[in-house]
């Protein structure tokens, strides 16, 4: 590019004839020599050789004592990996690749058949046939020319209605709602003198300078000195975790985003996902030496920076840039794994604050939204004032002292080897800028890096203290990451002030133990009265670190603005705001593209525009909104729903929702409030006319509960009938489960037989409360696994189910069923016990005697049995939830619907078709809100209900019935057997597809 061959640009103040000033560059024209790059298929190469490689196998049975072992090690594979690369990568150009856009395989197949065809033609000297083949190449020439012609006009006017019903998301949706990240290059900074950077080394050097943090010595206070000290003396604790386990590195590898930037090794996820398979050996040996000697490899420390602008800020200064450090790949495996175990370590010993809502799992921005609201609302009832702090951290995750981080869990007692891998993890850390004209480099001794897995925890260890300090009554603290908010309460406005005042000195102290800045200016205050007459007239004036905080009406808080009325109304006006905007683009998203799927028009809303409007609904939205509440929201959905199905601005917005398949949002939002009411606080709901209990539900369990390293799998074998009937007579005790479900009643049942075919139990279980027949398939599991815990059988025991779903969780290390989980565990249990268990999957209803006999047993089962209980998952809820929408919407459509023309069409929410919303046209037909005659009269828009055949046309039955004008086409939408078309025969039209084209 242009930009790639600058390599210096200073701007004049010489005077011009305009606003702007001259620049000056030194450009160089020389172009680059092709150079070679490693594609996927070089990459597929690598794997290859690395597969048959022995080198991983030897390696993996070593033994290391010293950590520059290790750092070899790690040097010889990169050495490997790197001559590999450069023997398969390939040369690569720039710029655009060769070829047309807009061929297509089709072209080439018709280009290969008109050169036959004229290859034919010219070899051929008969004079008839040559006349014959000559006319036959002609036509097929002419032909393959116009399927050119066809092809590229059809690329031009096409291309993103094209891309975007293929992929919704992609280029056009990015385009009309600026989701593109546009390449971004360092310009010109403003260094401290005034001066602006002439280079882009020089910018990459002024920003490294400015925001990756140096820990300075000489700044140490005897506090900092005596932490720093503790550092270097031996550390106390002895005991050690656990080593890293398969199915541990299994979870983490499988969570890894495929899409990851690579680090300065350019090892991609999937490379690394796809060597782990061929040797997880290496890998364990490889994080498990790091483990054990607490040493972070030094290869790993190295990373790659890069610099986002950051929107709104202007770009000649350096803190308007937010630096992301990338990895290596192979390194951030080592680092989750770390993560894992010392966020266990800190979860079980209730290290991690429970007022701290970010990066902590089963809590979220929306519980911490709540938990405040709930507080304002409580000293709203009580009307007691108070004053909501808001504090801005200065680079709050570039100021995270290492020594703090350390220090803490020095204190708690943290197991040794986790202690000096993460110690290792933070010393001698190096950031690299890489551009066309070199690099520069930097090195961190403060600060978390940003884009490491490790970054959110080491804040939460350093933020910790704050939440903890020993603050006055009545005060509140909480925070999601760095966004930190005190809520302070007191009778008066001179004790409000007071208070305050004491707490942030207090919030200033432990800042300057902890070695983060408080920024005063970007700090403010929200005063809430709440009704108290001695406080009405005159706000409190808080000062912090000697500056007056500003006072503002109302703030903003992940992304909900909270007034002072606590009325949510500047909140409301906001998201009616953002409908607005959205809308905007939707439009010209979809006025360019106006062939897109309506369907996938639909998934837009549901996906992108919808959450957006009821974020954190159960924060603003109560359970009895003010009819102010109610219009606002229900306004910003009309906006968008007159963009989504092209309507008339006079539609009605119950017409909309119909026409559009959208429920209204007020019920939307009732139903969001109910889920978030049900599954996160875990309180009794009440929604629709049911009643719903949280000790009735199924709750995901706490993926913490038990060690990383204890991640459970058990593998499976898949067998076919022949297979599975030979091992029938294999020495073994043979266990058979299976479950039954039909019209909301469950059976489960599981029978086991000897070698010889003998029967040992078979045994009956009728399941209340079942909601599918994954619910008995798991009961049915459970219960055999018990049956050979407490039976003395003939080993091995092979257990039998044609329920693929549940082996292949059993086999996976994602543990998000609490049945699957004590299944796992009694599975462990057997293995300690030393009961051999294999478990087969067998195809259904094949003829194998075990499979059948429990099958015919789990049918019996649903009429008698033992009987057991289940409980209801939480998608179950979800539907029955959206069972209960539905007829809510269907009670208020029969109220507002019969004085609209969409009803005779739509009578019940019930029958609205699956392929709404339609096209523009026939929603202006479905509405009778369009370019009709009787419309237009009735806006006064014209003068006269005369259709253009010289009849008085009063409403959509003229065009049906009467108008001879439209008689061809309405003769072929008249049912069979009637000679007109009534207002009855609606629904029957949109059912029928040849009506709907018509």
């Amino acid at each position: 590019s242009l930009h790639s061959n600058i390599h210096q640009w200073k701007v004049l103040e010489i005077p011009t004839l305009c606003d702007h000033r001259y620049i000056t560059f030194s450009w160089s024209t020389s172009s680059l020599p092709p150079q070679k790059k490693l594609t996927n298929y070089g990459r597929s190469k690598i794997l290859t050789d690395f597969s048959n490689s022995h080198w991983f196998t030897a390696i993996s049975q070593c033994h290391i004592s010293l950590s520059n072992t290790l750092d070899l090690i790690l040097n010889q594979f990169y050495s490997l990996y790197n001559n590999l690369s450069t023997r398969y990568s390939r040369l690569t150009r720039y710029g655009p690749r060769p070829g047309n856009a807009w061929w297509a395989p089709q072209l080439t197949l018709e280009r290969k058949r008109v050169r036959a065809m004229r290859r034919r033609f010219q070899s051929c000297h008969h004079p008839v046939l040559r006349s014959h083949y000559r006319n036959a190449y002609l036509t097929a020439s002419s032909a393959y020319k116009d399927n050119i012609r066809r092809a590229k006009t059809s690329f031009d006017k096409d291309i993103c209605t094209t891309s975007s019903n293929r992929f919704l998301y992609g280029d056009p949706f990015k385009t009309a709602f600026e989701k593109h990240h546009t390449a971004t290059f360092l310009p010109p900074l403003q260094n401290s003198d005034g001066t602006l950077t002439t280079t882009t080394l020089d910018s990459a050097s002024l920003l490294l300078t400015t925001l990756i943090g140096t820990d300075h010595f000489q700044d140490d206070t005897p506090y900092h000195a005596s932490i720093r000290s503790t550092r270097f003396t031996t550390y106390p604790w002895h005991h050690n975790d656990f080593p890293f386990t398969y199915p541990e590195l299994s979870h983490v590898f499988r969570s890894l985003k495929t899409r990851s930037s690579p680090g300065l090794d350019n090892l991609t996820a999937p490379f690394l996902k796809q060597l782990f398979k061929y040797h997880p050996a290496f890998f364990l040996f490889i994080f498990n030496t790091a483990l054990r000697l607490g040493h972070f490899p030094r290869v790993w420390k190295q990373g790659r920076i890069v610099f986002i602008p950051k929107p709104g800020r202007p770009l000649h200064s350096p803190h308007a840039y937010r630096p992301i450090v990338m990895n290596s790949i192979f390194g951030k495996t080592l680092e989750r794994l770390l993560n894992h175990r010392l966020y266990y370590f800190l979860y079980h010993n209730h290290l991690l604050h429970p007022q701290q809502f970010g990066f902590t799992h089963s809590k979220s921005a929306t519980l911490a939204l709540y938990t405040l609201r709930k507080k304002l609302s409580t000293l709203r009832s009580t009307k007691q004032p108070a004053v909501l702090i808001s504090l801005d951290f200065i680079g709050a995750f570039d100021s995270v002292w290492h020594d703090a981080v350390l220090h803490f869990l020095r204190q708690h007692a943290c197991p040794r080897n986790l202690y000096l891998l993460l110690e290792s993890f933070l010393t001698s850390r190096t950031i690299t800028f890489q551009s066309t004209t070199g690099s520069v480099s930097a090195y961190p001794t403060i600060g978390s890096p940003q884009g490491s897995p490790l970054s959110p925890l080491l804040w939460n260890i350093i933020i910790h203290s704050l939440l903890d300090l020993p603050l006055p009554q009545d005060t509140h603290i909480q925070a999601y990451a760095d966004d930190t908010i005190i809520l302070v309460t007191a009778p008066s406005r001179l004790l409000l002030q007071t208070k305050s005042e004491q707490v942030l000195d207090s919030v200033t102290h432990w800042s300057l133990r902890q070695k983060v800045k408080v920024s005063p200016q970007k700090s403010f205050f929200v005063f809430f009265n709440n009704g108290h007459a001695g406080t009405s007239h005159r706000p409190p004036s808080i000062r912090l670190q000697g500056t007056y905080l500003k006072r503002q009406d109302t703030i903003r808080l992940l992304g909900v603005t909270f007034d002072s009325a606590l009325n949510f109304h500047a909140h409301v006006d906001y998201i009616k705001h953002k409908a607005e905007v959205s809308t905007t683009r939707l439009l010209s998203f979809i006025r360019a593209h106006r062939r897109v799927d309506t369907t996938l028009i639909t998934r837009l809303y549901h996906h992108v525009l919808s959450p957006s409007l009821t974020y954190a609904s159960p924060v603003w939205w109560p359970t009895y909104p003010t009819q102010f509440l109610k219009s606002r929201v229900l306004s910003a959905q009309r906006t968008i729903l007159i963009s989504i199905t092209g309507a008339f601005y006079t539609t009605r917005t119950s017409s909309l929702q119909v026409v559009s398949n959208i429920p209204p949002i007020n019920l939307t939002l009732d139903r969001l409030n109910a889920e978030f009411s049900l599954f996160t606080l875990r309180q009794t709901t009440y929604y629709g006319v049911h009643s719903y209990f949280p000790s009735a539900l199924q709750y995901p369990p706490d993926p913490f509960t038990y060690h990383p390293a204890f991640r459970l799998t058990f593998p499976y074998t898949r067998l076919t009938t022949s297979t599975a009937c030979r091992l029938s007579k294999h020495p073994a005790t043979h266990v058979y489960t299976d479950g039954s479900y039909l019209h909301n009643i469950a059976g489960a049942a599981f029978v086991a037989f000897n070698h010889n075919s003998s029967l040992i139990t078979l045994r009956k279980f009728h399941l209340h409360n079942a909601t599918t027949a994954y619910d008995a398939e798991i009961l049915a599991f459970a219960e055999a696994i018990h049956f050979i815990l407490i039976s003395p059988l003939k080993k091995p025991v092979h257990l039998y189910t044609d329920c693929l779903s549940i082996l292949m969780r059993l086999a996976s290390t994602n543990d998000s069923d609490t049945r699957l989980i004590n299944i796992k565990h009694q599975l462990h249990k057997c293995y300690l016990q030393h009961i051999p268990i294999h478990l087969f999957h067998v195809p259904a209803h094949t003829g194998i005697t075990g499979n059948e006999v429990a099958d015919t047993a789990a049918s019996c089962a649903r009429t008698s049995g033992l009987i057991r209980s289940s409980k209801h998952t939480l998608p179950h809820i979800r539907k029955q939830f959206q069972t209960t929408l539905k007829l809510q919407w269907h009670s208020h459509w029969q109220q507002e619907g019969p004085n609209t023309s969409l009803y005779h069409w739509i009578p019940t929410i019930h029958h609205i078709p699956h392929w709404f919303p339609p096209n523009r046209s026939l929603t202006h037909l479905l509405t009778g809100h369009g370019h009709f005659q009787y419309y237009l009269k009735r806006f006064n828009i014209t003068y006269t209900d005369t259709c253009q055949c010289g009849s008085p046309c009063a409403d959509e039955q003229h065009y049906f019935n009467h108008c001879p004008l439209t008689k061809h086409i309405s003769d072929q939408l008249r049912l069979p057997n009637t000679d007109s078309i009534s207002r009855s025969h609606y629904p029957s039209l949109l059912q029928t597809k040849r009506s709907r084209a018509l």
